[in-house]
């Protein structure tokens, strides 16, 4: 017999449901709320849900997830996860539950859950102008979170299975150079710039107020941007795989680059990683640019090891080729994944200003758009596109074919004229 008490609005109701190994009664509970206003219709209400509530726990159909509100189960979920998953990835489970997901679904009860209250989460975030990718990204979450409900046994069924997801008409959004705004690039690199420095004043330690005149001073790129960008061009690496290269990841015999960890930035800071996949891990080949660019930092890395004496944090002598290729050139130390993005702005910003015809001005593309140029224009030019999810780093030749698609030149004319050649004209 269900034991019923009344809290406040709501009843309570107490089923008792058998012993566990030790003896002990095992009790489930749930709250019900009434829709009726009269008190003999609220009674007969209550003591249907009692019967029903019941009914299904001697019968095995009640599931704990009835009770249980979401943004609980996350936190068990995120418990679970925790002990397994690279620290950002969680760091970013917890920002879209905090954010996005709790704020419109966590009161709610897990087994109550049902794909409208998913299916209008997603479309509130598509009308708050957030990216397809970012509510897929809200989508697997929740996803992960049920599914591991139903693995518990605290749901029938995953909500998610019944959702559509929205659906962009554009896929991908970036721009890439052609290979003549690649070679202005480079020239780019070897330019030197004019920086103006306007007359400012200082004041010293003794309290004196002195004048330092307007000047202006001409720097050019270090060698060490000029690897950095030939790199990523040519390599199509991501910025987070390009800082933590060292000296022994490259073979100038073979020319060939090793590929098999990752940096990532956390709000408690920069974190080494291996790759997300087995793909991940690559060797590429790079052409004799890279290679020539690469040689020349390297003798002007040495030569400023020295230059630094006991600043400099790196290793020297036969432990020299441990040293990150790319550094912080106060210390040695790895450069931060920030910097990489933040001077290659600043290039095209000081190019872009040199230039007195504006139609030699380079797009402002991002530097995850290097990336996005190499592979393109290798798909252009024909190569397979195995080859290319190769270098990529990508588990599937299909994700590069989804990425990349547009890159790729039509076929139907080529199978056209193999047709062509293979039957004798008449």
């Amino acid at each position: 017999m269900a034991n019923i008490r009344k809290r406040g609005s709501s009843y309570q109701i107490e089923v008792y449901a058998g012993s566990d190994e030790h003896g002990r009664p095992i009790r489930k509970t749930m709250t019900f709320h009434p829709t009726a206003t009269a008190s003999t219709k609220i009674q007969k209400e209550v003591q249907a849900a009692a019967a029903d509530f019941e009914r299904r726990i001697h019968a095995g159909k009640f599931y704990e997830g009835e009770s249980m509100r979401f943004r609980d189960l996350a936190d068990k979920w995120l418990d679970v996860i925790e002990k397994s998953d690279e620290v950002h990835t969680v760091e970013g489970y917890k920002s879209a539950l905090n954010n996005r997901i709790n704020p419109a679904i966590g009161h709610i009860p897990v087994g109550k859950i049902t794909p409208i209250h998913l299916q209008d989460l997603y479309h509130k975030m598509l009308d708050d102008g957030l990216k397809i990718g970012t509510i897929k990204r809200h989508h697997s979450i929740i996803n992960g979170i049920l599914k591991y409900a139903f693995k518990m046994e605290l749901i029938q069924s995953n909500p998610c299975d019944r959702v559509t997801i929205p659906k962009s008409s554009k896929k991908y959004n970036y721009q890439i150079w052609t290979s003549d705004q690649i070679d202005k690039f480079f020239s780019a690199l070897k330019q030197q710039y004019t920086h103006h420095y306007a007359e400012r004043r200082r004041v010293d330690k003794a309290g004196n107020i002195y004048t330092i005149s307007a000047y202006n001073l001409e720097t050019g790129i270090s060698s060490m941007y000029t690897a950095l960008y030939t790199l990523s061009i040519f390599s199509s690496c991501r910025r987070g795989e390009l800082a933590p290269l060292t000296w022994e990841d490259v073979n100038f015999d073979k020319k060939e680059l090793y590929i098999h960890k990752a940096v990532s930035i956390t709000k408690t800071g920069i974190i080494m990683k291996p790759p997300k996949t087995n793909a991940g891990y690559r060797r590429i080949k790079i052409p004799d640019r890279c290679i020539t660019a690469l040689k020349e930092w390297k003798k002007d890395q040495i030569r400023l090891s020295f230059e630094l004496g006991s600043m400099w944090e790196g290793l020297t002598g036969k432990d020299f080729d441990k040293n990150y290729i790319f550094i912080q050139k106060d210390s040695g130390r790895m450069i931060h994944v920030d910097t990489i993005g933040k001077k290659f702005k600043n290039i095209l910003n000081e190019y872009n200003k040199s230039c007195k015809d504006p139609s030699d001005r380079l797009p402002e593309i991002r530097l995850h758009d290097l990336r996005h140029t190499g592979a393109s224009l290798l798909l252009a030019n024909n190569v397979d596109v195995v080859t290319v999810s190769h270098r990529l780093g990508h588990a599937k030749p299909s994700t590069t074919m989804d990425i990349y698609s547009h890159a790729i030149p039509s076929q139907d004319q080529v199978a056209s004229d193999v047709l062509d050649n293979l039957v004798g004209s008449s």
